[in-house]
């Protein structure tokens, strides 16, 4: 069952990325993949489950953008 859960997290924080990849939200998708990626890069040889803990809420951001994703943002004219 956690390995169920994290995958599925990780699933829609995938789709939640390209939906706002989609919706042109640049800055919630530096915040969160830039975030994500740096540390998954930083702790990449160890692997352990507790440095996963501080990118949960970045991954929990992109999830529920999976599942109702933000306005387009405003067209300047």
């Amino acid at each position: 069952p956690w390995t169920g859960l994290n995958g599925s997290v990780a699933a829609a924080a995938v789709v939640g990325a390209a939906r706002a990849a989609r919706r042109r939200h640049w800055r919630l998708l530096a915040g969160t993949v830039l975030t994500i990626g740096l540390f998954s890069a930083a702790s990449f040889p160890v692997g352990l489950e507790r440095f996963r803990l501080p990118m949960l809420p970045f991954l929990f951001v992109l999830a529920a953008t999976a599942v109702r994703p933000p306005d387009r943002p405003p067209t300047s004219a």
